[in-house]
């Protein structure tokens, strides 16, 4: 059976439809079949995937390198990035399918939207974004959903062409990519394109489309590859290069003065303390409590770098670098050492009164830096102190990564 949207407009016909015995004079589109229909749609769901995943890669990355960060602005960044991803894949849908008549997946899946009265033109920008925001069939279902496979299945309620609600509503029907029909000059519906015309066509679009995968398949592994890069576990295997030495200078600023900067707050430091104690018993001397040297003890610690600082706004900070034999015995130590199990540098308690106090252990390899930072009572204490322990704690785990 076929059907055309006037007697001389251009003649659908169903998936499948074998070309034998079809008009060579009118242009004759052929229905995108459901296989076709659901690769388009797997690989729209790669590309929003993509999306969410080059949205999320700089807050990961942010997440990683400021490891104070509570869980819940974690999950705030992250739902931020996610419906940012949404926005951008439905904004670029609407966008590609009034511009080229098809989407990224569409494309590669070799099938295009057209319009139903003339088979070859792109639906404009109203028709592409009332197929994508919704519309209702005769029957008052809503057609078009956010859920990815919904027009999957609801277009074979046409059991002809396959025309959603959406399609019917918007005046669009998803028929096989072809070459376009030749122009005629008189506006006269003309017939199918055929011979060398259409072979090169299909010879560039076949190019075209190589090129789009290759692109898709190279988007889809950068933030994949970077976020296992930064996230991996260490293992045992040994350094391909040395380890940098173990002196302060190696994880700290070499520098008695120098500042950081936390977006567009900079935090000066001087070096008060610096010392290296390169053995179990110099880590051991680092406890502050029986059950510090205990966990320092059991976990084998080879040996410690303490230093300490003072920032401009009066926050004192404090560091510890231990070394361990290994990464899991350094994760361990993460784990069942608390910041406040090793001494603070500058002596004296770091519970201010009136003031604010704020630290965090963790490991990079088989190194754990301790950091913590304490002030007395002072205006916007909490952000001082956090900007302080921030920008000393993570760029020595950071430089520990890249050593």
């Amino acid at each position: 059976m076929t059907t055309a949207p006037a007697s001389t407009g251009p003649l659908y016909v169903p998936a499948g439809t074998p070309p034998s015995g079809l008009p060579g004079d009118r242009t004759v589109r052929v229905a995108a079949s459901t296989r076709r229909r659901v690769i388009a749609r797997l690989l729209d769901m790669l590309v929003s995937l993509i999306l969410f995943m080059t949205a999320m890669t700089p807050t990961y990355g942010f997440v990683f390198l400021a490891p104070d960060i509570s869980p819940g602005k974690g999950m705030i960044a992250t739902f931020a990035s996610f419906l940012l991803a949404m926005a951008v894949w439905i904004g670029l849908r609407v966008r590609l399918v009034a511009r080229w008549g098809c989407t990224v997946g569409q494309r590669l899946a070799g099938i295009r939207v057209v319009r139903y009265e003339d088979g070859t033109s792109p639906p404009d920008r109203k028709q592409a974004r009332k197929r994508r925001f919704g519309s209702y069939d005769e029957g008052g279902r809503m057609t078009q959903v956010f859920w990815p496979f919904s027009d999957v299945w609801i277009h074979t309620r046409d059991k002809e062409l396959g025309r959603c609600g959406h399609d019917l509503n918007a005046g669009t029907i998803v028929v096989l990519a072809q070459a376009p029909p030749p122009e005629t000059g008189d506006g006269a519906p003309s017939a199918a394109a055929s011979g060398p015309r259409a072979q090169i066509w299909e010879r560039r679009e076949r190019i075209r489309r190589g090129l789009l995968g290759a692109l898709l398949a190279v988007l889809a592994i950068v933030p994949f590859a970077f976020i296992y890069t930064v996230s991996r576990p260490d293992t045992d295997e040994p350094a391909r290069k040395p380890e940098a030495a173990f002196e302060a200078d190696t994880f700290y600023p070499d520098e008695t003065r120098f500042e950081n900067q936390l977006g567009d707050r900079p935090v000066a430091y001087t070096r008060t303390a610096s010392r290296v104690l390169n053995s179990a018993a110099g880590c051991l001397a680092g406890a502050a409590d029986p059950r510090a040297r205990e966990v320092l003890e059991r976990a084998r610690c080879e040996g410690r770098i303490e230093i300490a600082f003072r920032t401009a706004d009066r926050v004192l900070v404090s560091g510890h670098v231990l070394r361990f034999p290994d990464a899991a015995t350094a994760a361990t130590v993460e784990r069942d050492l608390p910041h406040t199990g090793l001494r603070f540098v500058p002596g004296g308690s770091i519970k201010n009164p009136g003031g604010a106090s704020i630290g965090q252990v963790g490991h990079r390899k088989r190194y754990v830096v301790a950091t913590t930072a304490a002030s007395p009572k002072q205006k916007d204490v909490e952000r001082k102190v956090k900007d302080a322990f921030m920008l000393i704690h993570a760029p020595a785990l950071n430089v520990i990564i890249w050593s």
